[in-house]
Parts: structure tokens; C-alpha cells; sequence
């Protein structure tokens, strides 16, 4: 049943799509000096150590760890004559996933042994929160949860939009992770959030859960007494939290406040996950200004296509089929032996087109050029999420799915030792002509250019944990 129409919600979430550029007022500009902290931070804390040998560790690792610190002179940009300054912090911390401005807003809480806890990404540790859990739950589970604000100072209302798709990406890369660690996986997007937050303590406007990952079959075990404690303060700059009418409009209509009804057995074995490649996913990062222009083998075009593929097939079986259904790929090809440049479907039947003049047009900035890379992947989902009938929370779900194939693509590329490039800032009304999608109620929400790069003029220093 599709969802009832909400004008100032429709026409925002619409935006976000087709005119990122023109969401904020057109002065807008980013205030450096009320960034946030990279992590989150815990006072007087009581810490259980992690290692990356153990299932859940590894997972935690190569996921969500502070793997990597960089120091760029320019400041993540390149200074130009008009803007000479450094456009961000010389140095920072880099993550296994990719995060739009390296800004990493998904938060990630631990519940296992009827507790709960938040894993500290830099110590890669896991923080006691002293609050209890129910018995009865998968044997670990992971709550995703967003702080918009972390998003917000930068990037403000494309934040609704962003932090969804880092969200997502972040959700993507737990479920693989956990489907090869574990076995099973259990991915839930339904649930009362006020009650969810509370267990772990988020207010739900500064940070606010968006998936549960239960992760190995569910036990029953007995209740364990602990002695009581009160719970960790946090210690950070504060966020600035979203003043917008219609942001905050759009984050109250996903916000559920009942129990959803139970959701029916699934059938069928999961599908396939490809194997993990550790050291891929620890050296994968955003790399377009780097490509060089070389072609790549159709065997790496198809090998990209098929983990996409194969990742929401996944992403749809853990989420009972929540997650997922409307979102496929599509590719522009550049520069792929054997196969002309032009616009291809998933099986790569297409029609020939000047890909990088039309893709390289539709930048909203060019920060770099997508000729150079040899295809540019295109994650297409319906433009109207309330034909899903889950209302705004629906909206949040699509993106959710178009994180995990951005995150699937980027560590496809990555195994094959290609650099990648994701962008969610350029004109998708173009993009769907190209694609001949226009007037069929699909389109693009993300690009991710592919291909061969150069060494970075950047130092990144590796960080192991302790």
C-alpha cells in the first residue's frame, strides 16, 4: 500500500536526490571550529579489551576501526588560488569504510552476556555501559545508531540524506562481515525506538539507533546478576544539533514508536558471501583524484557488478526482505577492454554513449576526473519511497540499501587492488536520461567510479590495536 503524501517531507527528500546543491542556503559554509571529536569518548569507563582473532573482533576491526591516520598538508583538498587554506584538519583518522568527508556518524553498541556496551573505535575496545539487556537475544547483536550532528555542521540538510547512506554503509559491511564470521544474521529494522535508545542510553535527536544486527542464532540464556553502576559520561565538544524545520520533520516521521508486528520465517539458505579479504578492506580508500586513466579487464567490470549483486541479495535475505528490494546497479563504462564505452544494465547490455563527458558535466564539484577512472557504478532504486508503503521510515530504509551496494562496491574494487571513488552530490536527472530511466519511477541515488589510481601525495601511518 503506498504511503500517504507529505508535501514539505516529499518535496525535501526529492531534493536531496535531484538538487543536493541547492538544499542549504547559499552561504552556506562550514565552521571547522565546531567540528566534532572523531570518536566518541567515555569518561572513568570500565573496558573490556579486544582482540582481531575473534570473531567479533575482527568484525568490529575491519568494519568500524580506527585502522589508519593520515596527515595531507592540503587538508583532505587540494588548495586552489581563490581558497588556499586547508579545507579540513591535517590530520585524521581513517576507518576500513568509506564515509562522506571522513565524518563516520554511525556509532556501533555491542549486546551480548544481557549487556550492553559501545565499541570505542580508536582503542578498539568495547565500553560498559552498565545497562542491562534482556535474555533471550541472538548471541551477539549490533545496534547501529546515527549522530546526525556529526554530518550536520558540514554538510547541513544533505545530512538527512548522507548520514542514512553512511548508515548503510556501515549496515552493509556488518552484515557481510557477520554472515562469513558468524553464520547467521539476523537484520532488524523494525522496532520501537524509543525503547531501543533508552537501553543504551541515546536521547534520539542527537543520536538515534537505525538497525539491530543479531549476529549467530538466538539463545535463552538465564538472567545474570551483576552489581549495579552508574553508566559512563560522555566527554565532547557539543553537536550542533539540526534546526531545520523540514530536517527534523523528516526524522520524527521515521521514528516509530510501537513494536512492529512479528516478521514470518524467511526461506531458503542464505546466499553466497565472497571471501573476506582483510588486507583489501584495510587499505580501501576514496581515491578519484589519483585515477590514471588505465583500462581494466572485463573480468574486474563483472566481478564488481556481481558482489554488488550478491551483497543486497544478502542485505535482503538477513532483513527478511525489509532491505533491499528496489535497489540495483547499473555502469557506465569508460575505459573496459572489450566492452565500448556507453550505458549498461547489471548483464551489461546497453547502448554506447560518451560516458565521462556526461558524468564529468554532472558533477556538482569537479574534484576529480571520471574519465580517468575505467566505470563508474550507479546505485538505482525508485525515486518515490512511498511506493514502499513504510512511509518516511521507508525513505531511511532505501538509503540504508544504497549504502551497503556502495559499500560492496568500494570493497570489490578494493580486492582487486583498483581505487574508488563514491559521490552522492551530482545531477541524477541526467544521469537517468543516459540510462534511459527517466519516467520509469527509477534512478540514481549514488556513483562510485572505478579504476586504476596512483599513489596518494598524502603519509598514512598504519594503527594496530594494542
Amino acid at each position: 500500500m503506498r504511503s500517504p503524501s507529505v508535501p514539505v517531507i516529499d518535496g525535501f527528500t526529492a531534493a536531496l536526490r535531484e538538487t543536493p546543491k541547492d538544499v542549504n542556503p547559499a552561504d552556506w559554509r562550514v565552521d571547522w571550529d565546531r567540528a566534532p571529536w572523531p570518536v566518541k569518548v567515555y569518561a572513568d569507563a570500565d573496558r573490556v579489551p579486544l582482540g582481531t582473532a575473534d570473531p567479533l573482533g575482527r568484525l568490529l576491526w575491519l568494519g568500524f576501526g580506527v585502522t589508519r591516520v593520515r596527515f595531507d598538508p592540503a587538508g583532505g583538498r587540494p588548495p586552489t588560488p581563490r581558497d588556499p587554506a586547508p579545507a579540513a584538519p591535517r590530520y585524521l583518522t581513517r576507518r576500513p569504510i568509506p564515509s562522506g568527508g571522513g565524518m563516520y556518524p554511525t556509532e556501533v553498541y555491542v549486546l551480548r552476556d544481557q549487556r550492553a556496551y559501545h565499541y570505542d573505535p580508536y582503542r578498539h575496545d568495547l565500553v560498559d555501559l552498565h545497562r542491562p539487556v534482556p535474555a533471550g537475544t541472538a548471541s551477539v547483536a549490533l545496534v547501529l545508531a546515527n549522530r546526525p550532528g556529526k554530518n550536520y555542521f558540514k554538510y547541513g540538510d544533505f545530512a538527512a540524506r548522507l548520514g542514512a547512506v553512511d548508515a548503510g554503509v556501515a549496515v552493509g559491511r556488518a552484515v557481510r562481515l557477520g554472515q562469513a564470521a558468524f553464520g547467521h544474521t539476523e537484520l532488524c529494522l523494525d522496532f520501537a525506538d524509543e525503547r531501543l535508545n533508552a537501553l543504551l542510553g541515546l536521547d534520539g535527536a542527537e543520536e538515534t539507533a537505525l538497525a539491530v544486527l543479531g549476529l549467530g542464532r538466538a539463545t535463552c540464556a538465564e538472567p545474570v546478576p551483576r552489581p549495579a553502576c552508574d553508566p559512563p559520561t560522555t566527554v565532547d565538544r557539543r553537536l550542533p544539533v539540526p534546526v531545520s524545520d523540514r530536517f527534523d520533520a523528516l526524522r520524527r516521521a521515521a521514528y516509530q514508536h510501537t513494536p512492529p508486528l512479528p516478521v514470518p520465517d524467511r526461506r531458503g539458505p542464505a546466499p553466497a558471501v565472497p571471501p573476506v579479504d582483510a588486507a583489501a578492506l584495510l587499505r580501501r580508500t576514496s581515491n578519484g583524484r589519483l585515477f590514471t586513466g588505465r583500462a581494466v579487464a572485463r573480468a574486474a567490470l563483472t566481478r564488481v557488478l556481481d558482489e554488488a549483486t550478491a551483497a543486497l541479495d544478502l542485505l535482503r535475505w538477513s532483513g527478511h526482505g525489509l532491505l533491499g528490494q528496489d535497489v540495483d546497479v547499473r555502469c557506465a563504462v569508460h575505459n573496459v577492454d572489450g566492452v565500448e564505452p556507453g550505458w549498461y544494465g547489471r548483464d551489461l547490455v546497453g547502448v554506447p554513449g560518451d560516458t565521462g563527458r556526461v558524468l564529468q558535466a554532472a558533477l556538482f564539484a569537479e574534484t576529480y576526473n571520471v574519465d580517468l577512472a575505467a566505470f563508474t557504478v550507479h546505485v538505482v532504486a525508485a525515486t518515490d519511497h512511498r511506493a514502499a508503503g513504510r512511509g518516511e521510515r521507508g525513505y531511511r530504509e532505501q538509503q540504508l540499501a544504497v549504502g551497503a551496494a556502495v559499500d560492496a562496491v568500494v570493497s570489490a574494487a578494493a580486492a582487486l587492488g583498483l581505487g574508488s571513488h563514491p559521490v552522492l552530490g551530482f545531477d541524477t536527472p541526467a544521469v537517468d536520461r543516459a540510462y534511459g530511466l527517466t519516467g520509469t519511477g527509477r534512478g540514481a541515488h549514488a556513483q562510485i567510479s572505478v579504476g586504476a589510481a596512483r599513489p596518494a601525495p598524502y603519509v598514512e601511518v598504519t594503527v594496530m590495536p594494542r
